[in-house]
């Protein structure tokens, strides 16, 4: 991408982390502004990690078909994950009742603005952008770089897999620690970095994942915005 296009994304992430300041907390602000910075320190303009935002030329149909694949993989892992942890939420793999579950159990509390718009801005947009980009960039590179693996689809190389584990496991430390999710939608929240890790191994950009993140947080939100679930 050209700088120009970097700086605009820059302005908009700026802005986003402002908006959080504001309607969440200043620590949430102050931190998802810090992963701003990370995210720009490692991909950015630079790529000789060879992560992008988007490559060109981009394949529309091959990505909404991406997406459309792993968000079955996600709904099907993470309702047999959940209902083996709490068997009496009854969790049908085959239905989406895994976005109700989800919506019961994340932390949308902490968002200080009871306007609906505003909430769904935070948790379905401006949130998951963020930090799909800085776990999908900084944090990924980081093990990939600890571990020695190249950002380049593998499946033999085990370490490979070992870095996408460990990408989730720092989401769930992430989230633990700022007490947004509670372990069942921890576990969700795992297997979705997980399998948004290996995203970027297969086509060394964040996309894909940023929109995965974003599907899935708008369709929880929408839940208790429009009254199905009663928190």
């Amino acid at each position: 991408m050209q700088l120009r296009d970097e700086e605009l994304i820059g302005a908009g992430m700026l802005i986003i982390a402002t908006f959080l300041y504001v309607n969440v907390s200043q620590l949430v602000g102050t931190l998802y502004a810090i992963f701003s910075l990370a995210y720009f320190v490692t991909v950015g303009d630079n790529l000789k990690f060879g992560i992008e935002l988007l490559r060109q030329p981009y394949n529309t149909v091959r990505a909404l078909g991406l997406i459309a694949i792993v968000i079955g993989v996600w709904i099907i892992i993470s309702s047999f994950a959940i209902g083996i942890i709490q068997p009496n939420l009854q969790v049908n793999i085959l239905s989406t009742e895994i976005f109700r579950v989800l919506a019961l159990k994340s932390g949308f509390g902490v968002i200080s603005a009871e306007d609906p718009l505003v909430k769904f801005l935070v948790w379905g947009i401006f949130i998951p952008v963020i930090e799909s980009m800085f776990f999908l960039s900084f944090v990924l590179i980081f093990w990939a770089k600890a571990l020695k693996v190249p950002i380049a689809w593998n499946p033999r190389n085990k370490n490979m897999w070992v870095v996408a584990l460990m990408v989730g496991f720092t989401a769930e430390i992430f989230h633990l620690t700022t007490r947004m999710m509670d372990s069942y939608a921890l576990v969700a929240d795992f297997v979705f970095f997980f399998l948004s890790a290996l995203i970027v191994f297969k086509y060394r950009q964040l996309f894909e994942g940023i929109i995965f993140h974003v599907i899935i947080n708008s369709a929880i939100i929408l839940q208790v915005i429009l009254g199905l679930v009663k928190k």
